[in-house]
């Protein structure tokens, strides 16, 4: 608001001493005059409830971000649920309350729900119940990854009932979409006044669903997208926080290759904060990169692979963030029983 303040000017010389204690007196009522004026208007400011300067107060409002690996709910673990839990996929989540515990739950869905489509894959084709979207959002999770190798090995069309089924259940599928520029829209939720997005990308075919500029056509977007670094920044420029999901590495190594290294650190360059890996089905190493997260695969979180100790746990990372960034981070193994059941104990 605006004050008008009097200006008096007064030639001391000329004044007697009862005209100068006059004018003392008078300068001194206007002074108490402009401040009470001044303390009256702040008064009625805030009670009207305006804040009549700016005054930015500091938030040390945090939110907890948690990502696991591979989902895989079909062969062997559909067989598990059906001799084990009569058939009902919530028995994989009896000991997996802690998905429900963060603000975000990321994981890697590796395949298809959907009853439509033909398998045009192989042995190793998996396509899921569609009741499962909702049995995972019931055990906490809010985002899945579409973009990795195994979500077209029943065709586009039961990719296309992915989305439809996973939007059914409240849950933000990324990574893919009907089109391009769909696929290339970050997903974002606020979360305590932070908006986190989210963008996948598969460095894997086949090369029938990829989405690609300016071509038609639902699908997943690839790592090896000329425009990949251009996406992120866009998104970036979106939310506060911007994690990044990405299938690759070499099966069953513990360790990230160079070329995840040179994805991921670009990825972080352009403007994520996070990045989520996966397809390794063992965890690999887990570091900081030029502010952000990268974690090169979290192995396994539901599958089938029985064979090794390895394959039967993975990594869960928990990023504290706020509307500034990253204030924190840390990972615990998720280690799966002979039923294919989740849980943070080894027991």
């Amino acid at each position: 608001m605006q004050h008008s303040f009097l200006l008096i000017s007064l030639n001391i010389q000329d004044m007697t001493l009862n005209d100068k204690l006059v004018a003392n007196v008078l300068v001194l009522i206007i002074i108490i005059s402009v401040v009470s004026s001044i303390f009256f208007w702040k008064q009625q400011e805030n009670v009207l409830g305006v804040i009549p300067f700016d005054v930015s107060v500091p938030t040390n409002t945090t939110s907890t971000l948690s990502f696991v690996g591979d989902i895989m709910l079909d062969r062997g673990v559909k067989g598990k649920v059906n001799a084990h839990g009569a058939g009902n996929y919530a028995f994989l989540f009896e000991n997996a309350s802690f998905l429900k515990t963060p603000d975000i739950m990321f994981g890697n869905l590796e395949g298809p729900v959907s009853d439509k489509g033909v398998n045009v894959g192989s042995i190793y084709s998996f396509r899921f119940d569609p009741v499962v979207t909702a049995v995972l959002k019931d055990a906490g999770f809010d985002v899945l990854s579409m973009a990795n190798n195994h979500i077209g090995d029943w065709t586009r069309t039961a990719l296309e009932d992915t989305f439809i089924n996973g939007k059914k259940a409240g849950i933000e599928m990324v990574g893919g979409g009907i089109t391009y520029v769909e696929a290339i829209q970050p997903k974002i939720i606020e979360t305590n006044g932070i908006k986190v997005g989210y963008l996948a990308f598969s460095d894997f075919g086949p090369d029938s669903i990829i989405v690609k500029k300016n071509v038609s056509g639902s699908g997943v977007l690839s790592a090896s997208d000329p425009d990949i670094k251009e996406i992120i920044f866009n998104a970036s420029k979106q939310v506060d926080i911007l994690a990044v999901s990405i299938h690759f590495g070499d099966e069953y190594e513990p360790l990230s290759n160079d070329r995840q290294k040179r994805i991921a650190q670009e990825a972080i360059d352009a403007g994520a904060d996070i990045v989520a890996g996966h397809h390794p089905h063992v965890a690999q190493e887990v570091e900081e990169y030029n502010g952000g997260i990268i974690a090169y695969s979290l192995g396994n979180f539901i599958f089938d692979q029985y064979f090794s100790e390895e394959t039967m746990k993975g990594l869960k990372l928990d990023v504290i963030v706020s509307k500034i960034g990253i204030e924190s981070y840390s990972t615990s193994t998720v280690y799966q029983n002979k039923n294919s059941q989740p849980s943070l104990s080894s027991n």
